[in-house]
C-alpha cells in the first residue's frame, strides 16, 4: 500500500474491543525509514479527539501541509509516532457505524496532494478491511459457541471430546499413559434442571 502510493509509511490502527484505547497493528515504512518511530504502546483514545472529530465531520483526514494544523491535531499526530510528517491521509474502518481503526499514510519527505482517485483506492482498501475484520470476528464468535456453553462460558462435551482425542493421541506417540476422571455430584440434576 505505501509502496503504491509513494510515501514513506503505512499503518493500520486497531481499536480496542471496549473502543478506549488504539495501537498499530500493522505498519509498513520505507527502507530510508526508521521501524523504530512507530510507538506499539496503546494510545488513549480520549487523546485523539480532533483525529476521531474528522473522521466524523468529514469521513476523512486529508491533509497536504501537516504545518497548517492546530496545535491539538500536531499532539495527537506526535502521539500516533507521526511527528515530522509533511503530508498525511487517514481513513476510518468502520463497521455499522463502529470504529474499527483507521488507516494512516504519511509522507515526511515532502508534501503530498492526495488526489481524489488515490483517496477512492484508500477509501475501497479500509471497506475490504472493515469486511476482514467482520468476518474474522463472526468466525471467533462461531468457534466459540460451538466449542462453549453460552450460560456458564463453560468448555462444552464437544470440546472436550476434541480435547480428549488430542490427549489420546499425544500419549500414543509419547508411549504414554492418560485417563479420565467422572465426578457425579448428588443432587446436581436438579441445580441444572432449574439452572440451565
Amino acid at each position: 500500500l505505501g509502496e503504491h502510493f509513494g510515501v514513506d509509511r503505512a499503518s493500520f490502527y486497531e481499536y480496542s474491543k471496549n473502543l478506549d484505547q488504539v495501537w498499530i497493528n500493522n505498519a509498513w515504512h520505507h527502507e530510508s525509514m526508521s521501524a523504530a518511530e512507530v510507538s506499539k504502546d496503546p494510545i488513549k483514545e480520549s487523546s485523539l479527539v480532533w483525529l476521531v472529530n474528522e473522521f466524523e465531520q468529514n469521513g476523512k483526514v486529508c491533509i497536504s501541509d501537516v504545518s497548517t494544523l492546530p496545535r491539538e491535531a500536531s499532539l495527537e499526530l506526535e502521539a500516533l509516532g507521526m511527528k515530522g510528517s509533511r503530508s498525511i491521509i487517514s481513513m476510518p474502518i468502520r463497521q455499522n457505524n463502529r470504529l474499527l481503526g483507521f488507516i494512516t499514510l504519511q509522507s515526511k519527505m515532502k508534501k503530498t496532494e492526495w488526489a481524489k482517485d488515490e483517496q477512492n483506492l484508500l477509501m475501497l482498501v479500509t471497506n475490504a478491511l472493515a469486511d476482514a475484520i467482520l468476518k474474522v470476528e463472526s468466525e471467533k464468535k462461531i468457534t466459540y459457541m460451538a466449542y462453549y456453553d453460552a450460560l456458564t462460558g463453560l468448555a462444552n462435551r464437544t470440546y472436550f471430546g476434541l480435547q480428549l482425542d488430542k490427549m489420546i493421541e499425544l500419549a500414543r506417540r509419547k508411549n504414554k499413559l492418560t485417563g479420565v476422571l467422572f465426578f457425579d455430584l448428588d443432587e446436581f440434576k436438579s441445580v441444572n434442571d432449574t439452572m440451565g
